[in-house]
Parts: C-alpha cells; sequence; structure tokens
C-alpha cells in the first residue's frame, strides 16, 4: 500500500508548522476538513499542544536537594543517601529534563530522566538511565483526580535474575517546594513493600 504522505513531505510538513507556528493550524477545522494537509497539520498541532498536566511539571524546573532511602527486604533497616536533582523544561515546556548526581555504597552515581505527558495516551510518560546500568527504564503513570500525584507501572531491571520486572512507584506533588517519590517491590512472602522513597525540597 503506497503511504499517505513520503517522508520528505512529513519533514516538509513539520518545517512548515515550526515556521507558521502549531496554534494557527490548530484553529483552522473548517479548512482542515478540506484540505488532508491542512487536516494532518491540525492533527499534530493538536499533539503538541502544551496543556494542565504539563503546566504542572512546570513547577519542578529547578535545583532540588534529595534524600534518598532505600530498603532492600521490608524488615531491613533503611541506606540513606543524599543527592542534587536539576530540572529544567525543554521541547518548548513540553518534557522536564532531570539530571541526578549522589552517592551510592561509596560510589558516585549519575541518573537522567525524562518526563512528560502524551496528548495521545493520556498518562505521563518517563525514561530514566544512570550509570549503575545499560538499559533505558520507561514507565507510564495515570494522574490521580485531585492533580497531586501520579501512579507509574514500569520495567524495572533485576540484574540477579538477568531479566526485567515490573515495578510500581507513586510521585506526590506536596507543594511548589517540596515532591516526593516511592517505588514499590515484592517481598519475600509475596506481598508488596516499600523499597524506595526520594524526597525533593527546592534549594532556595
Amino acid at each position: 500500500m503506497k503511504p499517505l504522505i513520503s517522508r520528505s513531505r512529513f519533514y516538509g510538513v513539520v518545517l512548515i508548522l515550526l515556521t507558521l507556528g502549531l496554534p494557527v493550524w490548530a484553529q483552522e477545522p473548517a479548512a482542515a476538513k478540506d484540505d488532508p494537509m491542512q487536516a494532518m497539520m491540525a492533527a499534530y498541532a493538536r499533539y503538541g499542544e502544551i496543556g494542565k498536566e504539563h503546566r504542572l511539571l512546570h513547577q519542578r524546573a529547578g535545583t532540588w536537594d534529595v534524600t534518598v532511602r532505600m530498603w532492600a527486604t521490608p524488615d531491613s533497616p533503611a541506606e540513606e543517601s543524599k543527592g542534587t536533582s536539576d530540572c529544567s523544561q525543554i521541547m518548548g515546556g513540553r518534557f522536564i529534563l532531570e539530571k541526578f548526581e549522589s552517592m551510592v555504597m561509596g560510589q558516585p552515581f549519575s541518573g537522567l530522566g525524562l518526563i512528560g505527558f502524551d496528548n495521545i495516551k493520556k498518562k505521563y510518560v518517563a525514561i530514566w538511565i544512570d550509570s549503575m546500568s545499560t538499559g533505558i527504564m520507561a514507565s507510564e503513570g495515570a494522574p490521580a483526580a485531585d492533580g497531586k500525584s501520579i501512579e507509574y507501572v514500569g520495567d524495572l531491571p533485576d540484574p540477579v535474575a538477568n531479566k526485567y520486572r515490573q515495578q510500581r512507584a507513586v510521585e506526590y506533588e506536596e507543594d511548589a517546594d517540596h515532591r516526593r517519590m516511592e517505588a514499590f517491590d515484592v517481598g519475600p512472602d509475596g506481598k508488596p513493600f516499600r523499597s524506595m522513597e526520594m524526597v525533593y525540597i527546592r534549594r532556595k
């Protein structure tokens, strides 16, 4: 089957959108109905729109002091470390890029996270890479009705078992200067337990 639009034409459309501005095309539904090219450009404009879910992430921009607590088992004592998180808006405010630095077991640790809201999936989407792994961890999350938390489900690498397994995590937006993330694992008894907590406090 012949593709609806060639790759070169697609890039031409993207260039037009960037030149003229996405909102212009999104505001012309009548014209778009009669012209397949304008209909496609209007669809891309809607997909690229910044909504309230994106604006919720904007308050993360800045530098944060982070306390990390980790539990190997439900009964084990927490291992605590300190870190720094630098967050910035990228792609016109559509994504938040996080650069994380800390010490883990006496060794320097670096992490890089990217989070946004997918207008098609209607979910938050996130990826994470760090200096202790060779994989890209991906997760998706649904916002709570009050907009103050996001519950994620993603794939977590388990080097001991040499495979990936599912993990649940919840982010809490407590206020503009405080947020928290909790991750959960499954204990020996098969029941979930909190395996990690990250407490973020905005640096003034």
